[in-house]
């Protein structure tokens, strides 16, 4: 459902691609000042980092120690205040047009979750933890600040001893398949924090008053409704859309020709056409498992809609049903990847192809079968999450409920948008197929049903506040699933197949009960020809 929404509005990354721009605007200017003031005076700063860590320990424990739970509040306060502290300093030096967004950045830092990094603290805490008494008292967190800056003049020998001993949870001089295990865990969370942190800040980020303001002065100041429609409402009624869409241009032809002309092109056809070819074959799939029931139960709603409990209640169990299927039938999944490998260069499906013969072999383990019922179990929980992430996008008007239009607008944009100029698309406002049409005839059925989507009060006209809403609400489902999908994949299905990857290696390696400090280089060494043996062809 999220691939089917995230294609239906590629028209709409006009937005995203403004939030970007401010965003990176934002992030460059706040990295600049920061690189500035470190390079300035790089013991300053560390000592600034280090008296401010000192303080936010003293605020969550009074008593001069600290449990694992305060532990990561102290991490997830040091990292909010540091950063907000950054964009504090760099204000002076803020160019004019961010200056309106500084707020909107120090209530962005806010979003960011560090929550996700057990595996890190956890390492990190035991670290610190010198008596091992189970808390982190004020000296030990002093000495651990103090020692880190040291680290690197110290040499590698010193940082490979500080990673062993983060890594050897129970201090017995060795590590195990089991914590090598948890650190390929504790990687994984760290992608997972990235993109989950990074979405929370975007979705703040596009939501907030000066970004609305910013996109609505945009869309004025590019002229958009000046050359297309009225530029006193700054609105475009849908006759005006037509009129565009089907009157020549300066180079002649109408925009709806040209994309005609696009399609009939041969290099066109034997290039992008194949990629397509493949988008539509995952559709396919979609539409025979997911899409087809979710539609049934769509036409079953009542015409007042369905609320938010009914809807994840119906979505839910389809939605687990197909994730199930999947992983227990990866043999299917692989000979999609491998088929959907054919409409891409050599160069880019050499790796993928390599990637998925080492899945194949992984699949052999006796272990697999385990861990992909630890992905199902962990991938079942968020179900309930993802359908009201879908739900919240799909509830085009915010009134609370889907309608059975509102399915079927979209249902018909990406239908159409797809399988422009293949087969048969569904006609607005039905579920049903109708005869195919022109490409021209089929692109303009797509453009009516984007405008009746972006026309939310269903006035006959689509304005700048209707654009940016929509934008937000895009927005808001592209990172609400990022964040979803990051849990999913990375500390889920990723983190497991990672898990069966590293016992393989330790077994093909005859690593044992564990590796000494003494034999960790030597090992290391022979991980890249372990690796290779790992994605040759499995054994018959």
């Amino acid at each position: 459902m999220s691939y089917h929404c995230h294609c239906l509005f590629v028209h709409a990354a006009v937005h995203g691609a403004l939030i970007s721009v401010v965003c990176s605007n934002l992030v460059w200017w706040q990295c600049k000042a920061a690189a500035s003031f470190a390079i300035m005076d790089p013991d300053a700063a560390l000592q600034m980092v280090s008296m401010q860590a000192t303080e936010v320990f003293d605020a969550i424990c009074p008593d001069g120690s600290a449990s694992q739970k305060e532990f990561v509040t102290i991490v997830q306060k040091l990292i909010v205040d540091l950063m907000k502290q950054g964009i504090q300093m760099g204000a002076m030096a803020a160019p004019p047009q961010v200056r309106p967004f500084l707020p909107v950045a120090r209530g962005a830092v806010d979003a960011i979750d560090s929550s996700h990094l057990k595996g890190l603290l956890n390492m990190m805490f035991r670290i610190m933890d010198a008596n091992k008494n189970g808390k982190v008292e004020k000296k030990e967190f002093e000495d651990f600040l103090a020692m880190l800056p040291q680290l690197p003049a110290q040499g590698p020998p010193a940082a490979l001893k500080f990673l062993f001993d983060a890594v050897d949870a129970n201090g017995n001089g060795k590590i195990s398949l089991d914590e090598a295990q948890a650190l390929i865990r504790a990687v994984m969370e760290i992608f997972s924090t990235v993109i989950i942190s990074g979405a929370g800040v975007i979705d703040f980020v596009a939501h907030s008053a000066p970004m609305s303001t910013f996109l609505k002065d945009q869309i004025k100041d590019a002229g958009v409704f000046d050359a297309i429609g009225d530029s006193a409402t700054q609105s475009l009624s849908k006759e005006q859309m037509e009129k565009v869409l089907t009157s020549p241009t300066p180079m002649g032809a109408s925009p709806l020709d040209m994309l005609a002309q696009v399609f009939e092109d041969d290099n066109f056809k034997s290039s992008v056409g194949q990629q397509l070819s493949t988008i539509r074959g995952g559709l396919a799939s979609f539409e025979s498992n997911v899409g087809a029931q979710f539609y049934m139960a769509a036409l079953e709603w009542s015409q007042g809609g369905v609320d938010e409990q009914t809807f994840i209640a119906r979505l839910a169990p389809i939605l687990k049903e197909n994730m199930v299927k999947t992983v227990d039938d990866p043999k299917a999944y692989l000979q999609n990847v491998q088929s959907q490998l054919a409409a891409f260069p050599p160069e880019a499906s050499a790796p993928l192809a390599t990637m998925t013969a080492g899945l194949d072999r992984l699949m052999q383990s006796s272990e697999w079968t385990p861990a992909m019922e630890r992905v199902k179990e962990k991938g079942s929980s968020f179900m309930p999450e993802v359908c009201r992430t879908i739900f919240k996008f799909l509830d085009l008007d915010e009134s609370g409920t889907i309608s059975q239009k509102e399915i079927q607008m979209l249902k018909h944009v990406l239908d159409a948008f797809v399988h422009l100029g293949e087969r048969a698309t569904a006609t607005a406002g039905s579920l049903e197929q109708k005869a195919k049409g022109s490409v021209q005839d089929d692109a303009k059925d797509i453009c009516c049903a984007i405008f009746d989507i972006l026309d939310r009060d269903g006035d006959g006209k689509v304005t700048s506040e209707e654009l940016v809403k929509f934008g937000q609400k895009l927005a808001s489902f592209v990172c609400g699933y990022a964040k979803l999908a990051a849990d999913m994949i990375f500390e889920g299905f990723y983190c497991e197949v990672a898990g069966l990857l590293v016992a393989e290696i330790w077994k093909e390696g005859e690593f044992g009960d564990g590796l000494a400090p003494e034999d960790l280089m030597m090992k290391l060494q022979l991980l890249p020809m372990l690796l290779m043996g790992m994605m040759a062809a499995p054994p018959s």
